[in-house]
């Protein structure tokens, strides 16, 4: 015990330093990390081959997932909400804010140092087949009215997000469908049928559960009812791992045998692990591990500037993720 606290006061005592140095260094804008060393690349080339140091318009959009790939390619996979004007005006601000940011003549924050990336921003949408491009039309019409046209026409679903930032900005783009349209059309009939039945299947839905409730009362012991309103109260992912010991509690006073139950046992054997961590040294080994990254990547710095804890939270953990593949 005595050489666990002195482990925990060595730690604490190493960050705390740390986390004085790290204050000094961020009076410096983040920014400057880029501005004069041309040895980093250009902002795409640093971003393909370390995906965390891509700025998230977060703004307009949420940091889900961070994946580290071996080509060299950026992919940046945008879920929106289709036929919906605020999503859509949230895609059409965030893929504004990627041009602006990372695409000339826009780049202003971050210097463009490579002819390679002055080409068009991509955007593969779904829904299009082939090029899907409106910049060849809009020569018909000044540039007011594909403004006042476009706005209407993403108010009604008739466009998305990234059609409305093509017909409103003078942004260089080239939007190309990912469909094919044989395919997308069947899938489109398929929808359609199902959707004429939904309500339906909705009314047969509700039968069943009505009726599995009625032979849940008849059959299940005062216990077990018990158990499931418990655990239909605690149906939050959050709430799920104590509604599970509940269920194990019940398999124990039953004395139910769980051999039969593989995946129950190595979910046991797990919680048994689980209470043998110290959660206290290992946060603090977390915060440690984190700073020692940050003498060799921007990522910590990175998440300092995150709006909440969940997205930085989700910053330094995809940033560790990627770090120990």
């Amino acid at each position: 015990m005595h050489k666990m606290k002195t482990r925990i006061k060595a730690i604490a005592l190493v960050l705390a330093g740390t986390f004085l140095i790290q204050e000094l260094s961020y009076a410096a804008p983040v920014d400057s990390m880029y501005s004069h060393d041309s040895s980093y690349g250009s902002p795409l080339q640093m971003i393909a081959q370390n995906p965390t140091l891509f700025e998230t318009p977060l703004d307009f959009a949420d940091l889900k997932e961070i994946h580290r790939g071996t080509n060299g390619r950026l992919i940046i996979h945008i879920q929106d909400a289709h036929s919906n004007l605020s999503g859509q005006e949230n895609l059409a601000k965030t893929l504004e804010a990627i041009s602006e940011k990372y695409y000339a003549p826009y780049g202003r924050r971050l210097p463009v140092r490579q002819a390679g990336d002055a080409s068009p921003l991509l955007v593969l949408s779904e829904g299009g087949e082939g090029d899907c491009t409106l910049t060849p039309i809009k020569k018909i019409a000044s540039p007011e009215v594909w403004k006042r046209l476009g706005r209407s026409y993403l108010a009604q679903g008739k466009i998305q997000g990234e059609e409305y930032l093509n017909l409103s900005s003078n942004r260089s783009m080239k939007i190309m469908g990912v469909e094919d349209l044989n395919l997308y059309m069947e899938s489109l009939k398929n929808y359609a049928a199902l959707a004429g039945k939904r309500e339906a299947i909705l009314d047969y839905l509700k039968t069943i559960e009505v009726s599995v409730e009625k032979l849940k009362n008849k059959y299940y012991t005062k216990e077990l009812l018990e158990y499931e309103k418990d655990r239909n109260q605690k149906s939050e992912i959050r709430n799920q791992g104590k509604s599970i010991e509940g269920l194990l509690k019940l398999a124990e006073e039953k004395n139910i045998s769980l051999n039969e139950f593989p995946a129950i046992q190595q979910l046991i054997n797990l919680k048994d692990k689980e209470k043998q961590i110290d959660f206290n040294l290992a946060n603090l080994e977390q915060a440690a591990l984190v700073e020692k990254t940050h003498s060799d990547d921007l990522i910590p710095r990175r998440a300092s500037l995150a709006r909440d804890d969940r997205t930085k939270k989700n910053f330094l953990f995809c940033h560790l993720q990627n770090t120990s593949e």
